[in-house]
Parts: structure tokens; sequence; C-alpha cells
């Protein structure tokens, strides 16, 4: 009786000891989680700062310089000032530097021990004008829907909220000196017709250089992966090919983020990773000139050659000289002297049609998606925010109108930031 009372406790306490460890883990792990998620916020705050700073420095070298496009404006070139925003910022910031001295990697390592953040994180910060929007099918959901209103008839309500996009208020900042392309009434069959030359381009051009890809491949076809987008996003759109299985319900409605592309027969994971660098969701002023990549430009251009392509990324990306275009006119004059079909007569007609398909460019960056990846021991984080630049001052006077038309006072006015985060979610 004693051994099976003895046997009987030591399973009981066994039991219990095993039943507090794994509390105790659980308790750890819930704790490092919440850690990680206010790191990673920690992230996001710093980048938001970078990019107040970005806006502010660019706000004070258009005044010294006289606005951008001015005399002294290639003193301050382009590149210097995206490198505010641009490089990745890693916590604890690495000492393994070439050209770091030891004194300076002791004073980085003070200062990683003084932070008293917990774990580390990545923090980047993308331009999304550069690539090309996914929901630009739909009309309201164009680059011109964020296009600075030029008559005061202009109604805000009708402009779309999707994630990514700015709120009708918030009017974004533009240059005055970069015109904006032709406005056209929205043409949706050109809209689709374009979106649909972009996805094969991209294709292509992966297919020509990747002979095991093209064979991997070689059954799908662009023309039924948009034919069931359309379906997916347009509730106006009937679909054509009935035999394409879907896996999903179509949404009828604007896509929120690229991974709802993983919903859209017949496109795979490997397929996925290709289209989706050049692509975004989030509802962009146009298609910035100075940040936009070869597929967008192909796809835009089609009748530019490769070697001309490959001849502007060399010009507008200069490590030696700043050749960012200060004006949509300067892109336009390039492609006139530079390109052998988009002579002048070209070119204008190239911009009813790019009119027509709702598209516009712009060569200031304001709209950014911030990607902030944290861990802290096994417990990982990551936030995404798409955040919209404005003008201050803007903000603020749009907010006295609209407090004078309302009737009502407005504190919005006394705290534009200038910076919006339109959308963010946590994965």
């Amino acid at each position: 009786m004693v051994v099976a009372a003895m046997s009987v406790l030591a399973i009981l306490v066994t039991e219990f000891t095993y039943v507090a460890q794994v509390n105790s883990r659980m308790a750890y792990d819930g704790l490092d989680q919440v850690r990680a998620h206010y790191t990673a916020k920690t992230g996001l705050k710093i980048s938001l700062l970078r990019l107040k700073a970005f806006q502010q420095v660019q706000a004070l070298v258009a005044n010294m310089t006289g606005g951008a496009g001015g005399a002294a404006s290639s003193l301050v070139p382009k590149q210097a000032l995206n490198r505010i925003w641009s490089f990745p910022l890693i916590f604890p910031i690495p000492t393994e530097i070439p050209g770091l001295l030891p004194s300076q990697k002791e004073e980085l390592k003070k200062f990683a021990d003084s932070s008293t953040l917990a774990g580390n994180f990545t923090a980047v910060i993308e331009s999304e004008s550069g690539k090309f929007n996914i929901n630009s099918v739909l009309e309201g959901y164009t680059s011109s829907a964020l296009a600075p209103k030029t008559s005061a008839s202009a109604s805000p309500s009708s402009t779309p909220r999707t994630p990514g996009a700015a709120t009708p208020s918030a009017s974004p900042s533009v240059n005055p000196s970069a015109s904006p392309s032709a406005v056209a009434s929205f043409n949706p069959v050109e809209a689709r017709e374009n979106f649909q030359s972009l996805i094969q381009s991209i294709y292509d051009q992966k297919a020509e250089s990747d002979p095991d890809f093209a064979d991997q491949h070689r059954d799908f076809r662009v023309e039924d992966f948009t034919d069931s987008l359309f379906s997916y996003i347009d509730r106006t759109y009937e679909k054509r090919n009935s035999s394409v299985q879907e896996f999903v319900p179509p949404k009828h409605a604007p896509m929120y983020s690229l991974s709802e592309l993983h919903q859209i027969a017949p496109l795979d994971d490997e397929l996925f990773d290709l289209f989706a660098p050049s692509l975004t969701a989030g509802l962009t002023s146009g298609v910035n000139i100075n940040t936009l990549q070869e597929p967008t430009l192909r796809a835009l251009f089609p009748k530019m050659t490769q070697e001309e392509a490959k001849e502007f990324f060399e010009f507008r990306d200069s490590q030696t000289e700043d050749n960012h275009f200060k004006t949509e006119k300067d892109f336009f004059a390039y492609l006139a002297k530079s390109t052998s079909y988009y002579t002048e007569s070209q070119l204008a007609e190239v911009k009813k049609e790019l009119g027509a398909k709702g598209i516009r460019f712009i060569v200031d960056e304001n709209v950014f998606r911030i990607t902030v990846s944290a861990q802290v021991n096994q417990a990982r984080r990551t936030l995404e925010a798409w955040v919209l630049m404005n003008d201050p001052k803007a903000e603020r006077e749009a907010a006295a109108a609209s407090s004078r038309t309302n009737g009502s006072a407005s504190t919005r006015q006394e705290t534009a930031s200038g910076l919006k985060i339109t959308f963010m979610r946590s994965l």
C-alpha cells in the first residue's frame, strides 16, 4: 500500500510539474509575442519619422532651389534625398560594416544595450507608385482618382476608399511642375488590355530567360488568368472562359492586398512571386517615372525595344549624375529623343491612350509601404502599413475650408502632420 501510494503521488507530482512548465512556457511565449508586436511598432514609428524627415528636407530643398526644376535643383540630387527613406533599417545596427572604427563599433554596441528594446527588427520602406495598380481596371480606382482637382466643383465624395488609398479629403501633394497627363474618360476595355499586356510582358521576359520556367508553365495562359481576375474584382465583367475552375467565389470588389491573387486560378506560388513585385493593390496618384521598373515601362510603351529600355534605366539610375526626371515633360522629351518609334506625334497619341486607361505620371513619390519584421526569442511579428504623404499646409487649408463649409470648427488643421496611414495589418 505504501509503494502504491508513493507511485500515485509520484505520478501526480510529475503531472503537476509538467502542467506548470507548460503554463510557464505559454506565458513567456505570450509575453514574447507582445514584446515582438511593440518592437515592430517601434520600427514602424521610426520609419514614419524617416518619412517625415524626408518630407521636411524635400520642402526645405524646394524652397532653397526655387522649387523642383529650378536652376539650382541639381545641387541636391533626388538619389540623395531618397536615401533618407530608401535604405533598410536594421536594429541592432550591425557592427561588422566595413570601414567602421573600433570606437564606432563600441558606440553602436553601447547604444543597442542602452535602448532596452527587446529583440531585433528590420524595417523596409518601398515606393508603391513605381508599381502597377491591380485595381486600375475599375473606374474610380485609377491613378487620376488621387490626381489634384483642378476645379472647385469636383466632388470629393466621388473618390473611393480602399486599403492603401487615401480618404477623399486628403489629396496628396503633387509637384506643381509635374504637369498631369491628359485626362480622358475612362475606358474599361483599354484598361483591361493594358493590364493584360503588362502581365504578358512579365511572363514572356521570364520565359525567354528561363527555359525551365517556360517548360514548367507551358500550359499557363495569361488570358485565362486575367479573365478570372477581372471576374473576381469586377461585378460588371462577364467571364469568357467558364472552363477555368474557380477555387473561391468571385469577390466582385477591389482587392485590398496582393495576397488575394493566390485565390485566382490558375496562379501558383511561383507565378505569384513573378508578378507580385510589379503590382500593388494600393491606390496611387500616378506611375512614378523615377521608380518604375522595366516590366511596367515595357507594358506602358510596348514599342520600346529592349536595348532602349536598358539605356533608359542606365540613364535614369546613373550613379555619377542626377538624371531623375523633374517633370513629366522631361520624361516625354527623353522618349522623343532616345527612342526610334515614339516621336512627338506618336507621343501625343500615346498620351491620349494612357489618359483613356486612367494612367498618369508623377515624378515625386507620395505613397509608401512600410514592412517591419520583429523577432523576440522565437516570437515573430510583421507589420505592414501603407502611408500617404500630403502637404501639411494643404491639409490645414482643406480642413479650414471644410470647417467653413460645414459651419463647424475643425481641429485637424492644428494637427496636420502630412503623413496618413491609410491601411495597416499585422501578420
